[in-house]
């Protein structure tokens, strides 16, 4: 979350560039984990509304631009109290992609190789040697697999500098897009994206 109502993601994990159409993503559910045959959501389901991925990878442009966001409506209960997901878990800042961030970013994700269901924090990713660029792909060293695209770059726990979307196995590294120049500027106007807290009016828009 980088707003009470906006999700940061992978492009990809919203969009299809097979099938060229948005993916059926309809729900999400903060902290959702899974005990035996049950799926908890602690902190609630929320209803996407809204999604918006960078024309530049709808047009098959490549991993470059596999950026895009998620907008939830608000819950609302029988006293008119509307309620975003950030109101309940929070959400990260947002800021550039420098060096200095860079060496602090951890991935909290659902590895696939780990128990169904199940959070993981990598620790942090420079493994003392460091990350590398190309464009606005970052390069890193934490530990990743499958099910953990879309995880932000978290700088110092509580900034997103990015988000993970790769594994490039022919390097022994993993990586994703940097929020650098009108990548960075992109995802601060979605974060600003409206939203309404009037029991009428409460649904995003783009």
């Amino acid at each position: 979350l980088i707003a009470p109502h906006v999700v940061l993601t992978a492009g990809h994990c919203l969009y299809s560039t097979r099938s060229n159409q948005l993916k059926a993503v309809t729900t999400i559910a903060p902290g959702r984990t899974r005990v035996g045959s049950s799926t908890h959501s602690p902190w609630g389901r929320w209803t996407v509304t809204d999604m918006v991925v960078l024309q530049e990878y709808r047009d098959g442009r490549g991993s470059s631009f596999d950026l895009g966001v998620a907008i939830v409506a608000p819950t609302i209960d029988d006293m008119c109290n509307v309620t975003f997901p950030g109101d309940k878990v929070g959400y990260v800042g947002l800021a550039p992609a420098t060096d200095d961030r860079l060496q602090q970013v951890s991935i909290i994700g659902y590895p696939a190789e780990k128990p169904d269901g199940t959070m993981w924090d990598s620790g942090v990713c420079s493994n003392n040697q460091g990350w590398s660029k190309s464009g606005v792909i970052g390069f890193h060293y934490c530990d990743t697999s499958p099910g953990m695209s879309g995880s932000a770059f978290l700088s110092n726990g509580d900034t997103a500098v990015g988000v993970h979307a790769y594994g490039f196995e022919a390097l022994s590294r993993n990586g994703g897009v940097l929020l650098l120049g009108s990548f960075y500027d992109q995802v601060l106007q979605w974060s600003q994206t409206y939203m309404s807290r009037d029991c009428e009016g409460q649904q995003g828009t783009l």
